[in-house]
């Protein structure tokens, strides 16, 4: 299985059932950077990242088993969430640390 393929399979599920919004922030190469999106009525923001590493693939499967059970966080979760689960997708792809260039990039996302 490859991880990144499975999340975004899961959440284009989630999007068509209407439980989570999908947004794309940019793209590397073929692979999209997905945003996820679960709105509550809430003046409070949180946003979780995974897959700065490639080789350090366990945030990304935690989100991936976070949204193959989204049904029972959902009662749980009293604020906006925002997720990116996979920031480093040639990384990922590869099992190295950096991107598939040799670079570390971060940059810092500002969610309105």
């Amino acid at each position: 299985m490859e991880i990144y393929k499975e999340i975004v399979r899961i959440c284009n599920n989630l999007a068509k059932k209407k439980i989570i919004k999908v947004s794309t922030l940019g793209k590397i190469e073929n692979y999209k950077l997905i945003l996820v999106e679960i709105k509550k009525k809430s003046k409070i923001n949180g946003l979780i990242t995974a897959g700065f590493h490639g080789n350090e693939t366990a945030p990304c499967f935690a989100i991936l088993e976070f949204l193959k059970n989204i049904d029972d966080y959902l009662p749980l979760i009293k604020f906006n969430l925002f997720l990116i689960p996979v920031v480093n997708p040639t990384g990922l792809k590869l099992r190295i640390r950096n991107d598939k260039w040799g670079e570390t990039q971060i940059e810092v996302l500002f969610i309105d």
